[in-house]
């Protein structure tokens, strides 16, 4: 997966400006929105053809680790565990979300959808960062694990404060 270095031709870049080199076969065989910028020339103001690089402003480094990570396994990265969880992994879930809608990778929605709710049946309280990380950074949608967070917030508002 990950150690075949000498097969990575694209550099995906998050937020905090982490690069993370991958394979744009890859990525295009899970999500048919890279597949069209890599193969198919579609139109990506953050995707420099050149120096192969996206630059992916709605998550960090380690979300988008951890979507490859899903590429590879089918599962969540170790640290996305919600056995304890906290306002880091709800927030880090949260984009992950945001990053399998925005790439249409349905198949990882799917599983951040799953481990949300769990993650907030949980720990109601981490509802409110759930829906703070959705509500930012632009994509004025409100998808599943975002309305499931904000359901949350309404039926049990004083278990959800932060």
């Amino acid at each position: 997966g990950f150690s075949k270095t000498h097969m990575h031709d694209v550099c995906l870049i998050g937020y905090d400006k982490v690069s993370v080199s991958t394979s744009k076969f890859i990525l295009g065989c899970y999500s048919c929105v890279l597949e069209d910028i890599f193969f198919k020339d579609r139109e990506c103001k953050t995707y420099n053809k050149k120096l192969n690089t996206l630059v992916i402003d709605c998550c960090n480094g380690e979300v988008i680790k951890a979507a490859l990570h899903h590429c590879f396994s089918g599962e969540l990265p170790p640290k996305f565990d919600v056995t304890s969880p906290d306002e880091s992994v709800a927030r880090k879930l949260a984009q992950l979300d945001r990053f399998a809608y925005k790439f249409q990778m349905k198949e990882l929605r799917q599983l951040v959808y799953r481990t949300g709710r769990k993650l907030i049946n949980k720990r109601p309280v981490l509802a409110c960062a759930v829906f703070d990380e959705l509500s930012f950074r632009g994509l004025g949608v409100v998808d599943s694990l975002k309305r499931y967070a904000l359901d949350t917030m309404r039926e049990m508002p004083c278990e959800t404060l932060l």
